[in-house]
């Protein structure tokens, strides 16, 4: 969904610096989508942000450490890591982990791309704070 609101962001600025006034062509999602602000903290992250309308909020975290960053000797690291992420801390275990974020109505998910590690949290936008 981010790829999609970049590119809409980028076709509305396109559209904008050349004075045209339609977006012909351009499915009414992409045109109609909220534009994604980026931003950066002082220690170089960046930020992509965009304020809707709705009753959720949804966090991920994009790491570029997908597997064509490993070797034969790390093959399955971040993959691996992936799974590792929502096993508990030192003061929550798995289940208590698990049972927090399920009593809110919340989700959470981890993916492994080639490109990235991905980590995503979905709750109601009053549980972020």
């Amino acid at each position: 969904m981010l790829l999609t609101r970049n590119v809409c962001t980028a076709v509305r600025r396109s559209v904008t610096a050349s004075g045209l006034r339609s977006l012909s062509g351009v499915p009414e999602y992409i045109s109609h989508a909220t534009p994604t602000d980026v931003s950066q903290t002082s220690n170089g992250v960046r930020v992509a942000s965009e304020t809707g309308f709705g009753e959720t909020a949804t966090v991920g975290v994009w790491i570029d450490a997908g597997s064509r960053y490993e070797t034969e000797k790390n093959n399955g690291a971040a993959h691996f890591l992936e799974h590792m992420a929502f096993k508990g801390t030192k003061t929550r275990t798995r289940t208590k982990l698990e049972t927090e974020i399920e009593d809110r109505g919340a989700h959470l998910n981890a993916f492994t791309s080639r490109e990235h590690m991905v980590f995503g949290a979905k709750t109601l936008g009053e549980d972020i704070g």
